[in-house]
């Protein structure tokens, strides 16, 4: 598959989640968030979260001041806006992290794989609506996963450097480590699992361990006990009874962690792109010869991470709930995925497949890459015209929030949102006016004495 033709391919993949970002809408936490926003003072408010909810002390405050705090109708333009910044720093972690591992790439190359893997990234979330397109979802889990990847760019640089790097770096390293520690449970594991992992890496390649590193690693920790040590955490467990049940999560864990290494693992774009990559791998043939023993602890690693990844939320609340923690588990082990699959095809794919082959494989993987995983789900929404019919649906709904807030109507009920884009995974409310998501709403425009509902479908 030529360059240009495979440019063309990925601007038009990645060009319909782009598209896609400008037909979002808020719903759920986005309003109660905004409501919190708007009608308290933020560090008051933080102490309440940290102290009653939950001890995410880095997006906390991204939370309480996201677009819809400006209003609708700015902040529903800046809240679209959101999405489309996330995936070009998405796009741009990928290409620090291509060059990163081959420096010797072309700009043009280093590009073009960075739209390679944001590619494979967006196309194997389970839930791209909570992953890319959810203000709240987005931001607590997907903005911490790109900061990782340009963490780990850096680590892979100061690595070719035998860690002889400046202090500043040193510090500018550990700020990072420390910062994604604040944003949710889930980078607390893997980022303690990641860095237990890198000193023993670096003790054993290296006989020592820089003080740079020990700083990094205290940080870490330091960070990770500031948001553990939340009284919040208690309040907010308390409301799952399932939770803390080991043998539940034993079972769970295991079963989830076959469920999504199996659907990442076969995915049928990794497999055909490696099929490809076959074909264009000599150069890297004569630079490393991966044994067995090196595919194993890959591997072993990876079903490590992904087992803690769905232990977690198991052990805090007895189910694993949405998937934007199974989003940042896939960002996460992304480039061990692709590593993986470059070993095991190194290893036991001894020359390219033929031509005829490789073009087969090249037309099999354009199709997959339209219908398989999210995008699949995100061809099919654009083919059934739901994003402009979600959009004229909830313009509606505002504006009769909007007409019931000003009358001062006592009730409101709401029809439901029609076949709504399964890429956005869109909570709507229910038939109960005292629900939160009807209640939120209800707030935040300022329509807090109407009772709303919304119609059943």
């Amino acid at each position: 598959m030529g360059r240009k033709v495979l440019a063309a391919l990925l601007i038009l993949l990645l060009g319909r989640y782009v598209a896609a970002a400008f037909y979002a809408h808020p719903f759920g936490d986005d309003f109660s968030y905004a409501v919190a926003g708007v009608r308290t003072a933020l560090l008051p408010r933080l102490w309440d979260e940290f102290n009653l909810w939950n001890g995410r002390w880095a997006s906390n405050p991204l939370l309480l001041r996201g677009p819809l705090v400006l209003g609708l109708e700015p902040g529903l333009g800046w809240y679209r806006v959101v999405p489309v910044a996330l995936l070009v720093l998405l796009l741009a972690a990928a290409r620090s992290l291509a060059k990163a591992l081959l420096p010797a790439l072309r700009a043009s190359d280093a590009w073009l794989l960075a739209a390679g893997i944001l590619f494979l990234g967006l196309q194997g979330m389970p839930d791209p609506g909570e992953g890319i397109y959810w203000y709240t979802g987005s931001v607590t889990y997907t903005l911490p996963s790109a900061v990782l990847w340009f963490l780990m760019a850096w680590y892979i640089k100061a690595w070719r450097l035998s860690w002889q790097i400046r202090p500043w770096r040193w510090l500018l390293l550990g700020s990072v480590a420390f910062v994604i520690t604040g944003f949710n449970e889930l980078n607390i594991v893997l980022i303690l699992v990641s860095h237990v992992i890198l000193l023993l890496f670096v003790r054993g390649s290296m006989g020592r361990v820089p003080k740079g590193l020990w700083l990094i690693a205290a940080l870490v920790v330091a960070g990770s006990a500031l948001m553990i040590a939340a009284p919040g955490n208690a309040t907010r467990g308390g409301q799952f009874p399932l939770r803390h049940d080991l043998l539940r999560t034993a079972g769970w864990a295991s079963v989830q962690t076959i469920r999504f290494l199996g659907m990442w693992l076969l995915s049928p774009v990794l497999l055909l792109a490696a099929v490809l990559a076959a074909g264009r791998l000599e150069w890297l043939r004569e630079r490393w010869s991966p044994s067995r023993s090196q595919i194993g602890l890959l591997s072993l690693y990876l079903v490590s991470i992904v087992f803690i990844a769905m232990a977690l939320p198991y052990w805090a609340t007895g189910l694993l709930g949405q998937h934007r923690t199974v989003n940042a588990t896939w960002l996460f082990i992304l480039p061990g995925v692709i590593g993986l699959l470059l070993a095991v095809t190194l290893r036991f794919v001894p020359k390219p497949p033929p031509p005829r082959t490789r073009f087969v494989a090249a037309v099999l993987l354009v199709v997959a890459a339209l219908l398989t995983g999210s995008s699949g789900t995100l061809s099919q929404d654009w083919l059934m015209g739901r994003f402009p019919t979600f959009d004229a649906q909830l313009q509606q709904r505002y504006g009769r929030l909007h007409e019931a807030a000003v009358a001062g109507a006592a009730d409101l009920t709401l029809a439901p949102i029609a076949d709504p884009p399964r890429a956005f995974h869109y909570l709507d409310g229910g038939s109960d006016p005292s629900g939160w998501v009807n209640r939120s709403m209800a707030f935040y425009f300022g329509a807090d004495s109407t009772l709303v509902r919304v119609e059943a479908r």
